[in-house]
């Protein structure tokens, strides 16, 4: 995962994820598929997709910036939930699906 500005306003943030094509063999089309679905969902608890690019060798995926950290992360370092926040994620997660 990198870090890119926007050119028009360079406070504005983004996370861009690349992915190598080779590791989607003949997929491709599903991928594109999937971005397209991607561009119609709008959910607070999902991270917002912004557009894609596809080279030669990349798919570049343009997301909204999140700088909470990975969910599994603050999971291993907690050890521990206790029944509200436990009650909190789950409705968030089950919100989102």
């Amino acid at each position: 995962m990198r870090l890119a500005s926007n050119k028009n306003d360079p406070q504005l943030y983004y996370a861009v994820k690349s992915i190598e094509l080779k590791s989607f063999k003949r997929d491709v089309k599903k991928l594109e598929e999937e971005m397209g679905i991607l561009q119609t969902t709008d959910h607070p608890n999902i991270i917002k997709f912004h557009e894609s690019y596809i080279d030669e060798r990349f798919v570049h995926i343009v997301m909204e910036l999140c700088r909470g950290g990975e969910f599994f992360d603050h999971i291993i370092a907690k050890k521990r939930f206790d029944e509200q926040h436990t009650k909190q994620y789950l409705s968030q997660m089950l919100s989102a699906l």
